[in-house]
């Protein structure tokens, strides 16, 4: 269900005036804003730094889980922990590594996953278990502004307030800086436009984001448990929720608090970033 917040700051209101899509236009506060259902790429738009698009962010484990991948939600960590699993599963021997500037090159990306080793120290769970890990709507979109915008510098002077109204201007058929740039466009798209989770949602395992890093941990147990993976294994592997963190984190995590602020203090972007996203509060019920 719509949390009542949500109902509460955004109305179904009719959608605004035509605009021709060539144009650059700003959203003032007669422009109305309206809840956003879907968000149709009009071609697939190809990540090289995840190596996903829109329609195949599915990820086969291999260790009976099929993952599907959404940017800044931890994906980064995510695949760290299923290589080490996987690794394990082969019987290949390895030293653990931790590290705070992890950047997705781990060994399954760089060994394409060792998909020649046919050694299997446990029977793997098949059909595998659909899961996904998905953020708090709000959380997430200050994370991707300030992956973009501060870290790397691609907005220009853009406020975190002008980077909401360009993310809908893209998404409602128009251009802006974010219709122009693929990749900012697609790290902003809703949970639900991956993986036919707008459809298909609840025949996922849903992992729910947290900074608390031990809840995360208990609830990774238990997604795994349910795929039979042994529990040594999982501890094991589970420890870099912990004791790694990625160099997108580690630049960006003292500001955040200062950016979630700035953005919830103008209660227009507030509504803005709630209509974006939509589909995601309805489907994973956020508040």
């Amino acid at each position: 269900m719509l949390g009542s917040k949500v109902r509460a700051i955004v109305s179904a209101v009719p959608p605004p005036p035509a605009w021709k899509s060539s144009e650059h236009r700003e959203i003032t506060e007669k422009t109305p804003v309206i809840l956003l259902q879907r968000i149709e790429a009009t071609e697939p738009i190809h990540d090289l730094e995840l190596n996903l698009t829109i329609p195949k962010a599915l990820n086969d484990t291999g260790i009976g889980l099929t993952y599907c991948r959404v940017p800044k939600t931890g994906s980064t960590i995510i695949h760290t922990i299923l290589c080490d699993l996987l690794r394990m599963l082969h019987g290949i021997q390895f030293e653990q590594k931790f590290d705070a500037g992890l950047d997705g090159a781990n060994p399954c990306f760089l060994n394409d996953s060792f998909i020649h080793n046919g050694i299997a120290t446990w029977p793997v769970k098949n059909p595998p278990l659909l899961f996904t890990v998905v953020r708090d709507p709000i959380d997430r979109f200050v994370s991707i502004y300030g992956h973009f915008c501060v870290t790397n510098s691609q907005c220009g002077d853009k406020t975190i307030h002008q980077f909401a109204e360009d993310v809908y201007l893209s998404y409602t058929g128009h251009m802006s800086f974010v219709t122009e740039n693929p990749i900012v466009r697609l790290h902003a798209f809703p949970h639900t436009e991956f993986c036919g989770l707008y459809q298909d949602h609840k025949k996922y395992e849903v992992i729910y984001y947290s900074e608390d890093r031990e809840d995360m941990r208990r609830q990774f147990l238990n997604i795994f448990d349910k795929a039979e993976v042994p529990r040594a294994a999982s501890e094991r592997a589970l420890n870099h929720l912990t004791m790694s963190s990625t160099l997108h984190a580690m630049k960006s995590a003292s500001k955040k608090v200062e950016m979630k602020k700035e953005l919830l203090s103008n209660s227009r972007t507030e509504k803005i970033v709630r209509a974006i996203y939509h589909s995601d509060y309805r489907a994973f019920n956020f508040e």
